[in-house]
Protein backbone atom coordinates (compact mmCIF):
# COMPACT_ATOMS: atom_id res chain seq x y z
CA UNK A 1 0.00 0.00 0.00
CA UNK A 2 1.40 3.47 -0.95
CA UNK A 3 2.45 5.89 1.53
CA UNK A 4 0.01 8.20 2.31
CA UNK A 5 0.35 12.09 3.57
CA UNK A 6 -2.09 13.84 6.03
CA UNK A 7 -3.25 17.20 4.13
CA UNK A 8 -0.55 19.38 6.69
CA UNK A 9 1.80 16.78 5.63
CA UNK A 10 1.10 16.85 1.88
CA UNK A 11 1.32 21.26 2.03
CA UNK A 12 4.69 20.29 3.91
CA UNK A 13 5.97 18.12 0.91
CA UNK A 14 5.04 20.56 -2.23
CA UNK A 15 6.56 23.36 -0.36
CA UNK A 16 9.73 21.56 -0.01
CA UNK A 17 9.83 19.96 -3.28
CA UNK A 18 8.81 23.38 -5.80
CA UNK A 19 9.90 26.07 -3.21
CA UNK A 20 6.15 27.32 -2.58
CA UNK A 21 3.99 27.47 0.36
CA UNK A 22 0.44 28.03 0.99
CA UNK A 23 0.52 30.53 3.58
CA UNK A 24 -1.36 33.75 3.37
CA UNK A 25 0.47 36.77 3.45
CA UNK A 26 -0.01 41.26 2.83
CA UNK A 27 -0.67 42.85 -0.38
CA UNK A 28 2.49 44.72 0.12
CA UNK A 29 5.96 43.59 1.38
CA UNK A 30 9.18 45.65 1.84
CA UNK A 31 12.31 43.42 0.85
CA UNK A 32 15.60 45.48 1.06
CA UNK A 33 13.62 49.11 1.63
CA UNK A 34 11.83 48.28 -1.55
CA UNK A 35 8.25 48.03 -1.86
CA UNK A 36 6.76 44.72 -3.64
CA UNK A 37 2.98 43.96 -4.62
CA UNK A 38 1.61 40.62 -4.64
CA UNK A 39 0.39 39.74 -7.87
CA UNK A 40 -1.17 36.81 -9.84
CA UNK A 41 1.61 35.39 -12.09
CA UNK A 42 -0.07 31.68 -13.04
CA UNK A 43 -3.23 30.01 -12.92
CA UNK A 44 -4.18 26.89 -13.86
CA UNK A 45 -7.47 24.57 -13.36
CA UNK A 46 -6.79 20.63 -12.04
CA UNK A 47 -9.49 18.27 -12.29
CA UNK A 48 -11.16 16.53 -9.08
CA UNK A 49 -8.53 14.30 -7.38
CA UNK A 50 -8.46 12.70 -4.04
CA UNK A 51 -5.52 14.82 -2.83
CA UNK A 52 -5.17 18.48 -4.19
CA UNK A 53 -1.90 19.03 -2.11
CA UNK A 54 -0.15 16.34 -3.66
CA UNK A 55 -1.32 16.06 -7.03
CA UNK A 56 -0.58 20.21 -7.45
CA UNK A 57 3.47 19.81 -7.33
CA UNK A 58 4.30 18.29 -10.97
CA UNK A 59 2.39 21.06 -12.63
CA UNK A 60 3.86 24.10 -10.86
CA UNK A 61 6.93 22.29 -11.20
CA UNK A 62 6.87 22.05 -15.10
CA UNK A 63 5.44 25.80 -14.90
CA UNK A 64 8.46 26.61 -12.75
CA UNK A 65 10.92 25.16 -15.96
CA UNK A 66 9.29 27.63 -18.42
CA UNK A 67 10.68 31.11 -19.01
CA UNK A 68 7.71 32.45 -17.84
CA UNK A 69 8.21 30.59 -14.24
CA UNK A 70 12.09 30.93 -14.31
CA UNK A 71 11.86 34.42 -15.04
CA UNK A 72 8.99 34.69 -11.89
CA UNK A 73 11.34 32.94 -9.57
CA UNK A 74 14.46 35.07 -10.53
CA UNK A 75 12.73 38.42 -10.05
CA UNK A 76 9.79 37.44 -7.66
CA UNK A 77 9.49 37.16 -3.60
CA UNK A 78 7.83 34.26 -1.65
CA UNK A 79 6.01 33.06 -4.26
CA UNK A 80 2.61 30.84 -3.03
CA UNK A 81 -0.28 28.64 -4.61
CA UNK A 82 -3.58 29.19 -3.10
CA UNK A 83 -6.29 26.42 -4.38
CA UNK A 84 -9.79 26.90 -4.85
CA UNK A 85 -12.56 24.60 -5.26
CA UNK A 86 -14.93 24.90 -8.70
CA UNK A 87 -17.88 23.52 -7.22
CA UNK A 88 -19.25 23.27 -11.14
CA UNK A 89 -16.68 21.34 -12.43
CA UNK A 90 -16.22 19.57 -9.34
CA UNK A 91 -12.19 20.18 -9.26
CA UNK A 92 -9.89 23.21 -8.17
CA UNK A 93 -8.54 26.00 -9.46
CA UNK A 94 -4.87 26.85 -8.53
CA UNK A 95 -3.59 30.48 -7.97
CA UNK A 96 0.29 31.42 -7.99
CA UNK A 97 1.31 34.26 -6.65
CA UNK A 98 4.62 36.30 -6.41
CA UNK A 99 5.66 39.93 -4.71
CA UNK A 100 7.01 41.28 -7.32
CA UNK A 101 8.49 45.30 -7.92
CA UNK A 102 6.12 47.70 -10.31
CA UNK A 103 9.17 47.89 -12.46
CA UNK A 104 9.24 44.31 -12.92
CA UNK A 105 5.33 43.72 -13.09
CA UNK A 106 6.02 46.08 -16.24
CA UNK A 107 8.54 44.25 -17.54
CA UNK A 108 6.62 41.39 -17.05
CA UNK A 109 3.43 42.61 -18.95
CA UNK A 110 5.42 43.88 -22.10
CA UNK A 111 6.76 40.25 -22.13
CA UNK A 112 3.27 39.04 -22.45
CA UNK A 113 3.28 37.05 -19.41
CA UNK A 114 0.25 38.76 -18.04
CA UNK A 115 -2.70 35.70 -17.29
CA UNK A 116 -5.47 38.21 -16.79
Amino acid sequence: MANRFSNEQARYYVSDKVGMSTKSTQKYQVYDNEVYERRIVHRFRMGDVEDPDLYVAQPIYEWQQTEHGKWVMEHGKDPQYHMHMEPVTYGYQIIITSHIKPKHWTEYVLRGYYVD
